[in-house]
């Protein structure tokens, strides 16, 4: 018996750590030195635009051609990605995920900087610090569950965007309620609202809230398991991802289940994430 239990001890311990450090890159790709920040989640290196994974960082208003309505702590965001990159000399290691470079020909990246022998997750500093949002992506998902988990305990301990929500909920950012939702809330936000009739047709699954229309379309069905997005009917839910009106009515299209907090890679034991894992 004392064998067995030495035997069994390490592989325990080694599944834990896998657990723990779902942060840690499986490689680093390449090391860059960057010039700056350009937001909470972009970097500009030379003319190259470099943009982190899963993470929304709060627009600055834009007052040209075309208007962009700004959102809290946007400035912030970038003065705490900027001294990020300030404390560590700019060097910034770079782990691909499947899409290297999206349509806007921007570096897709995981960033990580280095502190001793240890690499930190930029994604993960921005998001505990409640300066960012989980963002739900089809294809670069790698780390979904340590970026879902910093926003997590950023929420819990009520921190910049969460206290934002929290002392301003008129502002309804980054989360409002379904029921409260305004015409000119268009854009990346947490809706949260009872879901009311899930159904399938041969063009998207339709997920109604109260007042917002979810779609899932059928490129992306082989993501979701039909019988967990059913069993949503009758239960309350964040959906997060970009709102557009149309016919005077919210709607949101995801690519994938991150995108619903009961079907994301933090809550659900049986989700996408860790059956690829």
């Amino acid at each position: 018996m004392r064998l067995f239990i030495l035997l069994i001890l390490p592989l325990f311990s080694h599944l834990v750590w896998a657990k723990e450090d779902d942060c840690q890159p499986v490689k680093i790709d390449k090391w860059v030195k960057m010039d700056y920040a350009l937001s909470g989640n972009k970097m500009l290196s030379g003319n190259v635009i470099y943009l982190l994974n899963g993470l929304y960082a709060p627009l600055r208003e834009k007052k040209s051609k075309f208007f962009q309505k700004g959102q809290p702590l946007a400035k912030e965001s970038q003065t705490t990605l900027n001294r990020i990159l300030a404390d560590h000399d700019l060097k910034v290691g770079i782990e691909y995920d499947k899409v290297k470079v999206d349509k806007f020909l921007r570096v897709r990246m995981h960033g990580y900087v280095k502190e001793g022998d240890r690499l930190i997750s930029i994604e993960k500093l921005m998001l505990e610090q409640g300066l960012g949002l989980f963002l739900p992506e089809a294809e670069n998902d790698r780390h979904a569950k340590c970026y879902l988990q910093a926003e997590a305990d950023a929420r819990k301990n009520v921190v910049g965007l969460w206290a934002v929500e929290q002392k301003y909920p008129t502002f309804h950012f980054p989360l409002v309620k379904s029921s409260e939702l305004a015409l000119d809330d268009i854009g990346f936000r947490i809706i949260q609202g009872p879901i009311k009739q899930v159904w399938k047709t041969s063009n998207n699954y339709i997920i109604n809230m109260d007042t917002t229309g979810i779609r899932v379309r059928p490129e992306d069905w082989h993501r979701f398991d039909f019988r967990k997005v059913k069993a949503l009917e009758g239960k309350t839910a964040e959906v997060r991802g970009y709102g557009f009106i149309y016919k005077q009515a919210m709607y949101v299209i995801i690519q994938t289940p991150n995108a619903i907090n009961l079907l994301d890679a933090l809550h659900d034991d049986t989700s996408h994430y860790k059956k690829r894992r």
